[in-house]
């Protein structure tokens, strides 16, 4: 059976190959204050990624861990750890997950 070429692959390559998209870019970075901006809520960031993280999971969301010995609610996990060992010590750190 021949193979149709395109481009100098076999068609059947061509048909399972991904196409990538780039996404939009979100990054707003302000050279007069040195700090990668939130396009939600404009809070300044001293690196891409901790904006990024903050874009993604916090920005205008509630909250996604609670702590399961009294009602502090947090968007982080590191705040619920360190809230268990510092407010219930004898209790086992761990948390309660929301959604």
């Amino acid at each position: 059976m021949a193979r149709a070429i395109k481009g100098g692959r076999p068609m059947e390559f061509m048909m399972h190959r991904k196409k990538y998209v780039k996404k939009r870019d979100i990054t707003q970075y302000n050279s007069s204050t040195g700090k990668f901006h939130c396009p939600n809520c404009n809070n300044g960031y001293g690196r891409r990624d901790t904006m990024l993280g903050h874009y993604r999971y916090e920005c205008g969301k509630a909250p996604r861990y609670k702590c399961p010995y009294c009602n502090l609610c947090s968007k982080k996990t590191s705040n619920i750890y360190q809230h268990v060992r510092c407010m219930h010590p004898k209790e086992q750190v761990t948390l309660v997950k929301l959604y």
